[in-house]
């Protein structure tokens, strides 16, 4: 038991997000008028659908027979805007031959087929240090998602998302949820990986101003 004295206990801080409930109108009367194996094949079809165009911010979170669950949160967000359209910006960003111009040392793709995409492993070199970053999900000129293990938090992903807007590009990038031990991790390193961040996020941009000027001048 507890002593008379000691501290009652501290509810976490409230955190806000929206949640995004996807329903699939009409589908129990369809089921009462359909053999029950067919009627799982459509709602498998369906649901995939939904799932495949659930885009950042959002993140799926759980399947509950004909809904899909969605949420908007994030471990931390960084914003930046570039005088270049998004075709420019996504090629500074993710081509190995324009990244070492202003972000890594080298950068190597460990993944055989001469191109980014899901899937692909690339080692950025800094220094004598090495980041392993993991392609997971890749929509060229919209986003990509890409995840690096960092100790304690585990492999956490990264989503850059790009939005063009009279010539200028928007690039936010955000770290999926964290809870629990993750969070607790995450609070302890994050400073200084996003310190990492900020660098080259600052170099990023003036990249695309030079890449800019050449333009504004013809």
């Amino acid at each position: 038991m507890s002593d008379v004295g000691s501290a009652p206990p501290v509810l976490a801080a409230a955190e806000t997000g929206s949640l995004v409930l996807t329903d699939i109108s009409g589908y129990t009367t369809y089921l009462l008028g359909t053999e029950l194996e067919h009627a799982q094949d459509v709602l498998s079809d369906l649901t995939s659908v939904v799932v495949s165009n659930v885009q950042p911010p959002l993140t799926v979170s759980k399947l509950e027979g004909d809904a899909v669950f969605s949420y908007d949160g994030a471990s931390f967000e960084r914003t930046i805007t570039v005088p270049v359209e998004r075709t420019v910006a996504w090629e500074w960003l993710t081509a190995p031959e324009r990244r070492v111009l202003y972000a890594a040392d080298d950068v190597v793709s460990m993944t055989p087929g001469g191109r980014q995409r899901t899937g692909v492993t690339n080692h950025c070199m800094h220094g004598p240090d090495v980041i392993v970053e993991h392609i997971a999900d890749w929509r060229p000129f919209d986003y990509f998602t890409k995840s690096y293990d960092f100790p304690g938090v585990g492999r956490m992903s990264w989503t850059f998302e790009l939005v063009e807007d009279d010539g200028r590009t928007t690039l936010s990038v955000r770290g999926e949820p964290l809870d629990g031990e993750r969070s607790t991790a995450w609070a302890e390193i994050g400073g200084d990986v996003l310190a990492g961040l900020d660098d080259s996020a600052a170099a990023f941009v003036n990249q695309m101003d030079r890449v800019a000027r050449p333009a504004a001048t013809r």
